[in-house]
């Protein structure tokens, strides 16, 4: 019993260390917040979504589960739906582009060995099965 008004007067100096460095911003966010600054007047452009998404992704994986994607994104000012929404996007064109790519080499590789051969022809040979019939 004699020891408890001592125990919290050390719990008491301890929340108020704590509401301390939790309300002073860190010297590295200041130097980040700084050199985001420091960026868009040089160069005379925000930070834009696309951007902001990438330092997120970078900051989630440097915080190794200290952190969760929630306060990460709140930190950076959009919401985590968005961060997400963004990502998929941005995963489903690349999907799309490499997918074009591998339909325009078959197409470069036949019109090489036929160069007068239509639309119509390049759809069949391309795609067997998509087209049921070829009209003409």
């Amino acid at each position: 019993m004699d020891q408890e008004p001592e125990r919290i007067e050390k719990l008491k100096a301890r929340i108020a260390r704590l509401e301390k460095a939790v309300s002073n911003p860190t010297v590295e966010k200041l130097l980040l917040e700084s050199t985001v600054e420091v960026y868009q007047e040089a160069y005379g452009a925000e930070l834009s979504r696309k951007k902001w998404t990438r330092v997120i992704d970078q900051a989630h994986r440097k915080a190794k589960g200290k952190s969760s994607m929630d306060a990460i994104c709140k930190g950076a000012g959009i919401s985590r739906q968005a961060h997400y929404q963004h990502y998929q996007k941005k995963r489903r064109k690349k999907q799309q582009e490499t997918q074009d790519g591998k339909v325009l080499t078959m197409v470069r590789m036949i019109r090489g060995k036929h160069p007068r051969m239509g639309t119509r022809k390049l759809l069949v040979k391309t795609r067997p099965g998509w087209h049921r019939k070829a009209s003409g």
